[in-house]
């Protein structure tokens, strides 16, 4: 297995990662076999994890991560065609060497949070902020593996130069002005999401505009002309199973889009963006934020990083303000980054939970 370290080799367009990654697949057996009365999900991680558990490991690949995302969303009965596109561009946008994977990226923030959502659910004045969703570990599985789909956007002026150094040997500097030619529609989801932010479960209630936040509807709409992959994905995520799939107008007017969808989409719109993030209003936002600066570990790309982080351990406290203790190893310089990322004026616990997160030396250098 040393021979995996820092590796990075590429087989038909499928990135076979480095022993981080393995790592981390083995701790999270550990973790989520732990947890009791969890139910959803269960049969294809115990599939996953019990592959791992033989003696040769099998690849830990985009192949292996399509299949179980794609069994993920059919269990939940929602279309998972999208990620065939997903994985199609993830070999294309790695001609750009500051790209890093996303995919496998986003099954593992997925692993990460569904642990700790499920271990917070068993205390129940905090599950009651998750179980504003009808089913938590739905919206965390569309919050975690949607939340980077919109990334080749956000690289489509990249792209458009790249093909025109590459074919006409010139290299104008082209900008695409998308913010004009988005669906009409899309504006209905970010008033909506919009709401949400300002009236968690009112973001699609009546048709007033009286309860959207105009100051994050703003904010989206500059990230919208920004390309920010985040809101796009949201955006997208919102119309794909409002409308696409037609979740918007089942079991009643609003039915599972009003509890379970909307949650998702505006726990994506955020994780990129500079917002105040509440956990008791947005648990899934603010769960989303931080899994996603903490999966670091084992993403391919053509740059070798090694400013990162490495996720050692994830700790649990069920006290009487439960407190999650991350162990990282971690650089200067990406502990400074957390510090900005994460800061106690970004996400607010407002005393309902404790974030402690600690280098390889057990010293704790944030705490929100």
């Amino acid at each position: 297995m040393e021979n995996l370290d820092h590796e990075l080799r590429l087989i038909e367009g499928s990135a076979i990662v480095d022993i981080d990654n393995i790592n981390f697949i083995f701790q999270m057996d550990a973790k989520i076999q732990s947890l009791t009365s969890i139910t959803k999900y269960s049969d294809p991680l115990n599939s996953l994890f019990r592959k791992f558990r033989e003696p040769i490991l099998p690849p830990y690949n985009y192949n292996l991560i399509f299949s179980l995302i794609k069994d993920i969303w059919t269990e939940s009965g929602k279309d998972p065609t999208i990620f065939e596109m997903v994985r199609t561009f993830e070999p294309i946008l790695q001609r750009d060497t500051d790209y890093r994977d996303h995919l496998i990226h986003s099954f593992n923030v997925f692993l990460l949070g569904y642990y700790i959502l499920n271990k917070l659910c068993s205390i129940n004045d905090i599950s009651n902020y998750f179980r504003r969703s009808n089913d938590p570990n739905l919206t965390w599985m569309l919050a975690s593996t949607f939340h980077d789909v919109a990334y080749p956007i956000q690289q489509i002026d990249y792209w458009i130069n790249d093909i025109l150094k590459i074919y006409l040997g010139i290299n104008p500097y082209i900008a695409i002005d998308l913010g004009q030619k988005i669906p009409p529609i899309y504006d209905h989801f970010v008033k909506m999401i919009s709401k949400e932010q300002q009236h968690p479960l009112q973001g699609v209630s009546g048709s007033s505009d009286s309860n959207i936040d105009w100051k994050f509807y703003n904010l989206l709409n500059e990230n919208i002309f920004g390309k920010d992959h985040g809101v796009y994905s949201g955006l997208i995520l919102a119309h794909k199973l409002a409308i696409r799939e037609g979740f918007f107008e089942r079991e009643g007017y609003y039915g599972t889009f009003h509890y379970n969808h909307l949650p998702a989409c505006h726990a994506i719109c955020c994780h990129n963006i500079k917002c105040n993030i509440k956990f008791n209003k947005h648990p899934y936002a603010f769960l989303l934020k931080i899994c996603d600066e903490l999966q670091d570990w084992g993403r391919p790309s053509k740059s070798r990083k090694i400013d990162n982080i490495k996720l050692q351990n994830v700790d649990i406290q069920l006290s009487e303000i439960p407190t999650i203790i991350f162990k990282l190893e971690i650089t200067n310089n990406r502990k400074e980054e957390l510090k900005n990322n994460l800061s106690p004026n970004i996400l607010i616990t407002n005393n309902k939970l404790r974030i402690i997160f600690n280098d390889q030396n057990n010293n704790t250098f944030l705490t929100i």
